[in-house]
């Protein structure tokens, strides 16, 4: 039980840290595409 537990914190781990790369991409790209002197 122990074991099964720990393999679905792993599980739920790696994808947390997936969806928080995901969002850090979508972050950077849409940085990237704004130019920077929009803000005035």
């Amino acid at each position: 039980m122990s074991h099964d537990s720990r393999i679905e914190l792993t599980k739920d781990g790696v994808s947390l840290s997936r969806l928080v790369f995901g969002a850090w991409r979508l972050l950077d790209s849409a940085r990237a595409r704004t130019p920077i002197r929009s803000r005035g």
